[in-house]
């Protein structure tokens, strides 16, 4: 299996995490390392500036600036000063409509590309992401609410970017030299059957469950279930809801099909797993 990992150097807050979304405060010198290839990251400055340096590229992101990073890639983030970065952690924008563009690049409401890697974004991009900011710091967030704002975000960077710029900054999510176990890794939040991860992947079931037992060296099956709980774990030992709001963000049908899976597969009900937390 392919490991992850996320280290702060320093003292750098993580104000948020929530999935696919994160949150940094960090002081001048901090360095945030991701190992996770399993996704894009849509990195924003939402104040001061940062230098990021994946696969020997190295360049500078200021204040309003967005980056994305593609599959395959860690990277470093080094802070310059203060300075707040908004992190999107992205599979897929599933953008298939057209939506209607501005016209004037040069417009206020546009979306500039300043250099291979950063593009300066628009003031509505700006608004969108200092709403988020407020809702984190307000702590009225939830995962549902992250995915419309993702949703949101998308379209706007579509709708304000030229075509041949948007083309190339979605560019990342069809590589085709994107390999296999990330392909899996990208996937696997959005499909809880193997039969549907194969289909995600266009492949039949059989086939797929040969390559990934040659790939992973276990049973995609047990791979699942596996980072399924851990993530079940992870969300109640972060998130501090009623089991009702958990059992519809994490997609059960009710907190007693919830706490039944967490007692079957991790020894421990769901309300038991959230107290942990407060205990430590």
């Amino acid at each position: 299996m392919l490991e992850t990992s996320n280290i702060i150097c320093k003292e750098c807050q993580i104000t948020k995490n929530c999935s696919r979304f994160k949150l940094l405060n960090l002081s001048d010198g901090d360095q945030y390392h991701s190992n996770d290839i399993s996704h894009c990251t849509l990195l924003y400055v939402y104040s001061g500036k940062i230098n990021v340096s994946h696969h020997k590229v190295n360049y500078d992101v200021s204040h309003h600036q967005l980056s994305i990073i593609g599959f395959d890639k860690s990277y470093i983030l080094k802070s310059e000063g203060e300075s707040t970065v908004m992190l999107f952690f992205l599979t897929d924008p599933n953008l298939k409509k057209d939506v209607l563009r501005i016209p004037d690049s040069n417009s206020v409401y546009a979306t500039t590309k300043l250099s291979l890697h950063v593009y300066q974004a628009s003031f509505l991009i700006n608004d969108l992401y200092s709403n988020i900011y407020e809702l984190i710091n307000s702590n009225v967030i939830s995962m549902e609410l992250l995915k419309v704002k993702e949703l949101e975000l998308w379209l706007l960077i579509k709708m304000t970017m030229q075509l041949e710029d948007f083309k190339k900054f979605s560019s990342v999510f069809n590589s085709k030299r994107i390999s296999f176990k990330t392909k899996v890794l990208a996937k696997m939040k959005d499909y809880k059957t193997v039969s549907g991860l194969a289909k995600s992947l266009g492949m039949n079931r059989s086939y797929f469950q040969r390559l990934f037992k040659s790939e992973f060296g276990e049973s995609p099956s047990d791979w699942l279930i596996k980072h399924r709980c851990e993530y079940i774990v992870e969300y109640l030992h972060e998130n501090d809801v009623p089991l009702k709001v958990a059992a519809e963000e994490l997609e059960f049908s009710s907190m007693s099909q919830l706490s039944d899976y967490c007692r079957k597969y991790i020894g421990r009900t769901a309300r038991c797993i959230q107290l942990e937390l407060k205990r430590a």
